[in-house]
C-alpha cells in the first residue's frame, strides 16, 4: 500500500526509500557507513576516522555542497557540489555565470526545506531522488503544495540551477585508481559511496537526459564555466 499525501515520512523512512531507489533501482551497492554526526568537512574527515582510507584500487574524495541565490534576484537559486578540498570562490564564478562580480550569496537556510527536502548540515546532491518517478509513489509529500499553495518540493527543485564541480567528475590520468565519491545520505551521520560513473548515472536518471545536459560544469582552478560536453568522465 502507497503512503497517503498527509503521511509524515520520518528521517529513517526517507533514508531507506533513498538507499533502496539506489541499490534495487539504478544497481548501485550505495555502501553506507554510520559514523557520528558531522556539521563540517572537518568533523566528517575525524567521523570517518580512518574509514574509506586511499588503496592503490580506490581513492576516496569527500564532496561539499552549496545552496545560493541571487543577491538581488533571490527567486534565482542555485545548487552546487564539489570536491571537499576545490576551493570555491563565488564572487569569480558569479561572473563567469554571467550574473557580475559579486552577485551570489548563500540562501537562507529555511529555503532548505522547501526546494531540497533537508535541514541545514544535512545538504547532499542524493536528495535529488525525489524527482524520479518511482521515488515519488513512495513519497507523495514532495508533490505536495503549501497550505498556501505554495510550489512543492518537486517544483522548486525543478527551478533550480545546478552547478558540478569540473573535479568532480574529471578522471584523473595519473592513477588507475577508481575515484569513489562520499555523500551523505539525507544526513550527516552516515556517508554514502558511489564511483563518478554511477554519480553522473544518478543525476541522469533523477533530472532526466535533457535537463543533464543543461548542468553547468564549473571550473574552480581556471575560473572557467563549462558544459557537460566539455568533461571527459566516461
Amino acid at each position: 500500500m502507497l503512503p497517503q499525501n498527509d503521511h509524515t515520512f520520518s528521517l529513517q523512512e526517507k533514508e531507506q526509500i533513498l538507499l533502496n531507489f539506489l541499490r534495487n533501482e539504478l544497481q548501485m551497492k550505495a555502501e553506507t557507513e554510520y559514523h557520528d554526526p558531522s556539521d563540517t568537512v572537518d568533523d566528517w574527515k575525524r567521523a570517518l576516522n580512518g574509514r574509506y582510507s586511499d588503496t592503490e584500487q580506490v581513492h576516496y574524495k569527500l564532496c561539499k555542497n552549496f545552496f545560493l541565490h541571487h543577491k538581488k534576484k533571490k527567486q534565482q537559486k542555485f545548487y552546487g557540489v564539489a570536491l571537499a578540498d576545490t576551493m570555491v570562490d563565488m564572487n569569480s564564478m558569479s561572473k563567469q555565470l554571467g550574473l557580475g562580480s559579486g552577485n551570489l550569496r548563500f540562501a537562507d537556510p529555511e529555503d532548505l526545506a522547501t526546494f531540497l527536502d533537508i535541514q541545514p548540515g544535512h545538504v547532499t546532491p542524493l536528495c535529488f531522488h525525489v524527482l524520479h518517478p518511482s521515488v515519488q509513489k513512495q513519497r507523495p509529500d514532495v508533490l505536495k503544495k503549501g497550505n498556501d499553495e505554495s510550489p512543492s518540493v518537486v517544483e522548486n527543485m525543478k527551478t533550480l540551477t545546478i552547478i558540478v564541480d569540473a573535479a568532480l567528475l574529471r578522471k584523473n590520468s595519473n592513477t588507475s585508481a577508481t575515484t569513489m565519491l562520499l555523500f551523505h545520505p539525507l544526513h550527516n551521520s552516515a556517508s554514502t559511496s558511489m564511483s563518478q560513473e554511477e554519480f553522473v548515472k544518478f543525476m541522469k536518471s533523477c533530472f532526466g537526459e535533457e535537463a543533464w545536459q543543461q548542468v553547468i560544469v564549473y571550473d574552480f582552478e581556471t575560473k572557467t564555466k563549462l558544459t557537460i560536453h566539455d568533461v571527459d568522465f566516461n
